[in-house]
Parts: C-alpha cells; structure tokens; sequence
C-alpha cells in the first residue's frame, strides 16, 4: 500500500483530536477525507507530510516508516508531494522554475523533460514563462499541482485544494486535477469538507466526526448504505422523521417501515432521501396525501416542498426530488410514497447534526 495510518492519536494541549485513527491507501487510489471543520481531518494530512510530529501510532510510505512516537523522517525526505489551499507559489519564479524548483537534485536534461512533461499534463505548458501573478486562480492551482507531480512522489496530499476558486472554475479545476492524478498513477489523499467534491473525486471516502473515523467506503457505498445517522446526513439532504420501533416496525406517517435488531419500544430517526419519496397522483392507493408548498428547478432535477399531516395533526415539512422537467404548482394535491432502499433507520443519539 502507498499510505498506512495505525494507530494514530493526536492532541493538542488537553484536546484530543485524533482518536485511534487506523486507513490505508492504495497505489494509484483516491481517498478523500470528509468531515466538518475542527474534525481532524488537516492534521491527519499534516503528519502524514511530516509538519507534525506524531505522538502516538506508526505512519508507514510504501512500507517505509515515516513516523512513530519516537521516529520522524523529514518532510523533504518522505516521497510526499503536497497541494495547498492558497498554492503557495514562488512570486519570484517563473511557472517553469516553480515546477522545475523540486527537481534540483535530478540532471540537467531529465529535469527539463520532466518539468515539460507535468506542464503538458496539467495544460500549462504555453505558461512555462509566465509568473504566478499572472495568472488565474485556477491556472495557480494547475501549477501547483504539476509542482507537487513533477518529483514523482509516492503520494500526493491535498488540503482543500479548491476553496478558494468561484464554483464554475472549481468545477473545471476538480475535473483537471481528477483526471491527472489518475493519468499519474500516484495515490492521494485529499481533505474537504464538501460531500460532493468528495464524491467526485475520490475512489474512497472515509468520513471523519471528532477525531474518528466513522466509516470508509466508495461514494456508492456510503450514499447508500450510510452506517450512522451522521454519515447518511453528511453525505447528502435527508428527511428525518421520529419513531418508535414495535413488534418489528417503525411506524411513521408515511407508513410502516420494517426494522430489525432493535428492542422493543426503541426511539428511533428515520432518515429519507429526497430521491426516496415517489409523488403519485393525488388519491394514489396505499400513499399518503401531502400538498405541494414550493417546487423549484436545480438543473438535472427539481426539488419539491411537500406539506404532510404528521402524528397528532402536526404539520411536517418534507422535500421529493424527482426529474427537472416535473413542475407541480403551490397547493397542488398529490400522494407520496416511500422507497425503503432509500430510507434508513438509526437509533436515535447516533448523531445526524451534519443534515
């Protein structure tokens, strides 16, 4: 494996912030490490880079170990290129020297094929004389990118790497980077905090709360079979609903839904994507009656606000997404279904505060 974590604990002063941090990453793999800010997501990274000294548990580089409680490898000497959020480009240099500034210690013509080679791939090689000032923020972020890929390392480390750019170019940007770290073949590890730009991006997808990793997993996999209230909120909008569980059942105003392994009278949340709630015709049979509040286009789908009648006559507010060419007025009768492969039920204190 090109990256191992065992072990890892972490704290500053009294504040523990990783807790028994234990991931993997393959060679030519993208892991994204998703979590809210103050998760300890960017000082896993950092140790991993060597700008930390680890306190507790073993970082190993292709089997190599980097750092233990009482081992650290220099951060120079460690085969990990990095990728900030602010880029962290020379002002003095040209794009060329930026890249080529890594490779001092490889021949004179190796290094300018290879310096080439990286602009090339990150579509930057008409820019070889221009200076950082110059540029766009996202062709800053392309350098340095080809800067941190031009000395071949064994792992990439991305920390946020497109914050800092508007959403049309991020999207361009993300699309680039993706695709030259797989044209690279070298792994990565990136850090956001954005589900989605996770989603895009990685291979795998570990999710972090609090200095633990909840769960790790493709996108598919985590998307679909969330395994805590917290993941399923993090990871995408959800409905959440309150319920009891009884002889084998949630019951919820939208019907009966099956639950195992939990006791008897059990609080649970139910938690139902968007995609999740089918809109039928009004009357529809075995549905339940709700009345359209909103219905607003997003582009690929349409996001619909739905009034139900939840227990006790309490009004619920729910939101259907279905495809963009459905259009449904305000106060529009209609009846709502469930997909169970879409609603998952959690015992309640297993945490949903990311939703």
């Amino acid at each position: 494996m090109a990256l191992h974590f065992e072990g890892i604990h972490h704290r500053y002063d009294s504040v523990e912030v990783l807790r028994g941090i234990d991931l993997h990453i393959e060679h030519g793999e993208i892991v994204c490490l998703l979590g809210p800010s103050g998760c300890g997501k960017t000082t896993l990274l950092r140790l991993a880079a060597g700008l930390e000294r680890l306190q507790a548990g073993r970082i190993t580089v292709e089997g190599r170990l980097m750092a233990d409680a009482s081992h650290s490898v220099p951060p120079e000497e460690r085969g990990v290129g990095l990728l900030f959020q602010d880029f962290a480009l020379f002002p003095h240099l040209s794009v060329w020297d930026n890249v080529a500034f890594g490779l001092s210690h490889w021949a004179a013509d190796e290094r300018t094929v290879r310096a080439d080679e990286v602009l090339r791939q990150v579509g930057m090689i008409d820019f070889a004389d221009a200076f950082p000032h110059t540029l766009s923020g996202g062709q800053q972020q392309r350098v340095a990118l080809a800067r941190a890929l031009a000395p071949k390392p064994r792992v990439v480390l991305l920390d946020e790497p497109f914050s800092g750019l508007d959403t049309r170019l991020r999207d361009r940007v993300r699309d680039d980077t993706l695709h030259a770290l797989q044209e690279s073949g070298t792994a990565a590890m990136m850090v956001t905090h954005d589900p989605e730009e996770a989603m895009f991006m990685a291979d795998r997808i570990a999710v972090m709360s609090e200095g633990r990793i909840l769960q790790v997993g493709s996108p598919a996999t985590l998307y679909q079979r969330p395994a805590s209230g917290f993941v399923a909120a993090f990871l995408g909008e959800i409905n959440r609903l309150e319920g009891r569980a009884s002889g084998g059942v949630v019951p919820t105003p939208l019907g009966r839904l099956p639950v195992s392994g939990m006791a008897e009278g059990q609080a649970v949340e139910v938690l139902i994507r968007p995609e999740g709630l089918r809109l039928l015709p009004a009357g529809a049979e075995g549905a339940t009656p709700a009345v359209v509040e909103a219905s607003r286009m997003l582009g690929r789908t349409t996001m619909v606000h739905l009034h139900v009648e939840g227990p006790g006559g309490r009004p619920m507010h729910l939101h259907a997404r279905v495809p963009s060419e459905v259009s449904l007025a305000r106060d529009t009768p209609v009846a709502v279904a469930l997909d169970e492969a879409r609603t998952y039920i959690f015992p309640v204190g297993t945490g949903t505060a990311a939703g």
